[in-house]
C-alpha cells in the first residue's frame, strides 16, 4: 500500500518511521528469523493485514500506517512474510556478511545449504517486485525476472557446479555494485 492510499504523509511518514522503527533496527538475523516463524505462526495464509499487523506489533494506528506503508512492497494490502523478513532485514544493523546470510537462508527452501536456479527465481522475483513498487512502476515481467536470474546465476556461480553456494552468494553480494 502506498502511502497516498494509506493516507500517510510522506513527510511525517519519514520522521515517524526514524522515531518508531528505530528498536527494529538491532535485530540480530537469528531474532529476524524467529520473528518470521511466529509471523507465520499468527498467519493462516502467511500474510497480515492492517489490523493483524497491528496486533502483532501492539501499535498505534499511526504507526501500523508507517509499518505498511515500509513492509507492503508489492501494494496488495497485505504482508507477506517474505516482504516482513526483508524490510526488517534492510533495517537491521547486522553487517553484510549476517544480512547475505539470512537472506540466503530464507531462499535456501531446502535446506540443501546451496541456492539453485529456481530457488534464485523466486529470490529475484520478490526483490525485482519490491523495488519496481518502491520507484511506482509496474511488476516486471516473466522475461525480465528470467533474464536478471540468468545474469546473476552466471556472475554468482563461480565454480559452475550449477548452484550457488552461500560463499559465492556472500561473495557475490560483497561485489556487486
Amino acid at each position: 500500500m502506498g502511502a497516498a492510499e494509506s493516507g500517510v504523509n510522506k513527510g511525517k511518514s519519514s520522521a515517524l518511521k526514524n522515531e518508531n522503527l528505530s528498536s527494529m533496527s538491532n535485530f540480530s538475523p537469528n531474532y529476524i528469523l524467529k520473528l518470521k516463524e511466529r509471523f507465520e505462526r499468527g498467519s493462516d495464509d502467511y500474510c497480515l493485514d492492517k489490523s493483524a499487523l497491528k496486533q502483532f506489533f501492539k501499535c498505534s494506528d499511526r504507526e501500523c500506517d508507517v509499518l505498511m506503508d515500509m513492509f507492503d512492497m508489492d501494494g496488495n494490502g497485505s504482508i507477506d512474510s517474505y516482504e516482513f523478513v526483508c524490510a526488517l532485514s534492510l533495517m537491521s544493523h547486522a553487517n553484510l556478511d549476517d544480512k547475505a546470510e539470512l537472506i540466503f537462508n530464507l531462499y535456501d527452501f531446502d535446506r540443501s545449504q546451496s541456492i539453485s536456479k529456481d530457488e534464485l527465481t523466486v529470490l529475484m522475483a520478490n526483490v525485482m517486485a519490491s523495488l519496481k513498487s518502491m520507484e511506482g512502476q509496474k511488476p516486471p515481467t516473466i522475461q525480465e525476472i528470467e533474464q536478471k536470474t540468468d545474469e546473476l546465476f552466471l556472475k554468482a556461480d563461480t565454480n559452475k557446479d550449477k548452484q550457488i553456494s552461500l560463499k559465492e552468494f556472500k561473495t557475490y553480494i560483497k561485489g556487486d555494485k
